[in-house]
């Protein structure tokens, strides 16, 4: 939406790399928070093609891409120090 919109960015599949090192402290409610929408693919903008006949990964055409989280410091956090829905 807006005027710098384009099909070519998708936030919610993009690959996250590396988080590591960080600190998060008094926070309003979490330090670290990983919204249920987030699921890094190979190709962010491409389409989850569903195939039943490849039981190791059906979604083989877009695979995950793992996002590594590492030595994350939270405290005094009001409700969460990290939560992933």
């Amino acid at each position: 939406m807006g005027p710098s919109f384009t099909e070519d960015i998708c936030p919610e599949n993009a690959q996250l790399g590396e988080f590591s090192d960080n600190v998060a402290h008094s926070n309003g409610k979490y330090g670290l928070r990983i919204f249920h929408k987030l699921i890094p693919r190979a190709n962010p903008c491409g389409a989850l093609i569903y195939n039943a006949t490849n039981v190791a990964d059906p979604y083989h055409q877009n695979p995950l891409v793992t996002a590594n989280f590492y030595n994350l410091r939270s405290w005094k956090n009001n409700r969460n120090g990290a939560i992933a829905e």
